[in-house]
């Protein structure tokens, strides 16, 4: 009679209070389980998501400091020094002492390979070859460019050592009409330098527009993932 009873009390357990509450209790924890883990999962996320932001920003950042600033500081130092040259130029054959234009001439283009040369290091340095294709194309472009450029400006010395022997001699019809050919060159040379400056500008002008797009979208990105979180 026993044994005839234990399958209905097994049932009756089976189907009592207690063993609900149990099953309650673990469906309950693997919920809470459920939801910890996703909400730890959204964390993760956002966080990761806002430390990838910031080493993009940090790299930009670096890229526009110490790669293109210095390459545009050069440059604008070549245009510098073209425009003194033409500066002098443009009044030497008036000038009461063209001693001393001639002089400020030679030594400006005397310094005119180290200047591009320095355009060269600034192109070639270590943070622009070492981020994206972009800047390096870029760099690529600006050592070709600037070394074609010297070469074009470095066609004026012959130029000028025939202006100055006109000076010399005071033959001021033939002096004035190699000025204005030095003077053509030189200017042509400026404008050749100011479209390099305004090509690595563009350049600067695009990672900072794109870094404020990606700095938007990083923002929009964590406000959602926050959300979600």
């Amino acid at each position: 009679g026993v044994e005839g009873l234990s399958p209905a009390m097994n049932s009756h357990e089976a189907s009592s209070p207690c063993t609900r509450r149990r099953r309650r209790s673990r469906t309950v924890a693997r919920r809470i389980l459920g939801s910890f883990l996703a909400v730890m999962l959204a964390f993760a996320v956002t966080v990761g998501w806002g430390v990838v932001a910031q080493r993009r920003t940090a790299r930009d950042s670096e890229l526009l400091r110490s790669g293109y600033l210095p390459l545009v500081l050069s440059v604008d130092a070549a245009l510098e020094n073209q425009n003194l040259v033409s500066a002098q130029l443009n009044h030497i054959t008036e000038a009461k002492n063209p001693a001393d234009a001639r002089q400020w001439i030679e030594t400006a283009r005397r310094l005119r390979p180290r200047i591009f040369e320095r355009i060269r290091q600034s192109a070639t340095s270590k943070v622009l070859t070492s981020t994206d294709g972009k800047a390096r194309q870029m760099s690529d472009q600006i050592v070709a460019a600037s070394g074609e450029l010297e070469a074009f400006l470095a066609e004026d010395r012959a130029m000028l050592a025939s202006l100055f022997e006109a000076l010399e001699t005071a033959d001021a019809p033939r002096a004035k009409v190699l000025r204005d050919g030095v003077m053509a060159h030189e200017i042509a040379g400026a404008r050749r330098t100011r479209v390099l400056k305004e090509q690595v500008e563009s350049e600067m002008d695009q990672r900072i527009a794109a870094a404020r797009d990606r700095e938007r979208r990083a923002l929009h990105s964590l406000l959602l993932l926050a959300g979600l979180t």
